[in-house]
């Protein structure tokens, strides 16, 4: 064997096992998450601005709108709702939205606000709507309690 047929076959071990190694470190996508938004349409007078959007794709529609609040129901508090902005905000549209409340999101009408509670895949970036109730929520997100 020539040492070039020796170094290349070395190259392409250790390529091979940096390969293997970061593959072990990605971490395993979990269950979906329980995630609530609060999405308002703008006003007739009201435009975009520099307010944070979310695009969501409801089948071959995609809608635009403010998002005023969300959070994730991670009872280990692992998850946070940056995390997973940090991780949709870069696709377009940022949500996929199924389920059988799928629909609200052409009901909001301009000024209105809308909560909307789902179940967030990470894997594909489903957003399974559960329900949706228009206006603010009538409960609060829990906070720590402080002693």
């Amino acid at each position: 064997m020539s040492k070039a047929t020796i170094a290349a076959g070395i190259f392409f071990l250790s390529m091979f096992a940096l390969v293997t190694q970061s593959n072990a470190q990605l971490e395993r996508m979990g269950p979906p998450l329980p995630t609530t938004l609060i999405l308002a349409k703008p006003g007739p007078d009201e435009t975009f601005g520099n307010k944070q959007v979310v695009a969501l794709g409801v089948g071959r529609d995609q809608y635009k709108f403010l998002l005023k609040d969300a959070y994730v129901s991670d009872p280990a508090q692992r998850v946070h709702f940056p995390d997973v902005w940090e991780y949709v905000q870069q696709f377009r549209p940022n949500f996929v939205v199924q389920g059988m409340d799928s629909d609200a999101f052409a009901k909001i009408q301009p000024g209105q606000t809308m909560t909307i509670n789902a179940m967030f895949a990470p894997m594909d970036r489903t957003l399974e709507v559960i329900s949706s109730e228009l206006g603010k929520p009538s409960f609060a997100q829990p906070q720590p309690k402080s002693y």
